[in-house]
This record gives C-alpha cells, sequence and structure tokens, in this order.
C-alpha cells in the first residue's frame, strides 16, 4: 500500500511533461482495454510457473508497441511469458534462453548480427552479466525488460546503476519490473510509476 500511496502522482501520467512518455504510461503500461490474445493466452494460465498475469499482459502490449524483430526471453521458468511477447508481435523471431549460458555465446548464437529488440530479462543469477553483454545489440529503438528490480536491495541498487549507464536513456521504475529504453534522441529521465 506504502509503494502505491508513494507512486499515485504517477499513476496515469500526470506529471509527465514528455508526450511520448505521457502516451506510453497512458495507452501501454496502464491500458485496461482487452487486447485480441488476452482471452486466448488466459486458457493456459492454470499450468507451471509464471510471473502474475498482469505482468504477462504488459509484457504483450509492450511487444505490441514496440513491433521488435526479435524477442529473447533470459531464463526458462517463465514460457507462458514468451507467447505472451511472441503474441504481441506474431512476426519478431522469438525464443527463450534458459540462462546458463555464456551471455555473450548465448546473445551471438542467437541474433546473429541482428540487433536485439526487446530483452525479457528474469532474474536468473547472472542477470548482471546478460545485460552487459546485451548492450552490444541494442539499438535505439531497443527495449530490455527487468524483473524483480525491488526484490532485493542488491537488485535495486543494480537497477539504479544501470539508469547511470551512458547507453541508457529512459527508463520507467514499475516497481514489479523496469523497462530500460535506448532512444538517446529523446532527454534521459527516470520515472516511477504506479503499475496499476
Amino acid at each position: 500500500m506504502w509503494v502505491w500511496t508513494c507512486r499515485f502522482r504517477n499513476r496515469k501520467g500526470y506529471g509527465v511533461h514528455s508526450p511520448s512518455a505521457f502516451y506510453l504510461i497512458r495507452a501501454v503500461i496502464n491500458e485496461k482495454e482487452a487486447y485480441y490474445a488476452y482471452s486466448e493466452l488466459k486458457e493456459k494460465r492454470h499450468v507451471g510457473k509464471m510471473l502474475s498475469e498482469k505482468v504477462d499482459k504488459l509484457l504483450l502490449r509492450l511487444s505490441n508497441f514496440i513491433q521488435p524483430q526479435s524477442i529473447v526471453q533470459v531464463g526458462n521458468d517463465f514460457p507462458l511469458s514468451l507467447e505472451y511477447l511472441s503474441a504481441g508481435c506474431k512476426t519478431a523471431f522469438c525464443q527463450a534462453l534458459n540462462g546458463t549460458e555464456s551471455p555473450e555465446e548465448g546473445l551471438k548464437m542467437l541474433l546473429e548480427g541482428k540487433p536485439l529488440g526487446l530483452l525479457h530479462l528474469t532474474l536468473v543469477p547472472t542477470y548482471q552479466q546478460w545485460f552487459k553483454a546485451a548492450l552490444d545489440y541494442v539499438t535505439e529503438k531497443s527495449l530490455i525488460v527487468v524483473e524483480d528490480i525491488h526484490k532485493s536491495k542488491e537488485q535495486y541498487t543494480w537497477w539504479k546503476t544501470i539508469q547511470q549507464q551512458e547507453e541508457v536513456g529512459i527508463t520507467y521504475d514499475l516497481y514489479e519490473v523496469g523497462l530500460v529504453f535506448f532512444d538517446k534522441s529523446k532527454i534521459k529521465q527516470h520515472y516511477k510509476v504506479n503499475f496499476i
């Protein structure tokens, strides 16, 4: 409740002056309308380990919004999340890596010179190395979604260091996940958003 109260002002984009950030918060992050694949994917939610439905739906909307050429999920504990990502952009090359591979070799083999469109980074033991390796493949259109940025003090400290990296543009702290964009044509900003 305290987290929600602290972020109340930014629940629907209020106080955000950037038109693109306002649009992302209103029309993607906190969009409440039903998307075309929600009902079909909901029928699969009764089996296996999974993220919250709220986060999975966000992954679909983000994928739909940026229309990436490639989608990579690191950590294959959440296969349904990969389905949500894939449903958001059916033309994207979509693959999960289990996270035990060498990040450099895993991405090199998987992308084969292609830019990274969307990376969904779950909390595998080597998550920091995966993020670092992904920086070699990002473009101004790339998005990295980082799970559990408030799970521990170490994770949140690392999230704060991400925000300061030169390659990073705008970030969104949604408490459950963090969004990292790389478009340097926009002014670097770090938003805390009430993800409702």
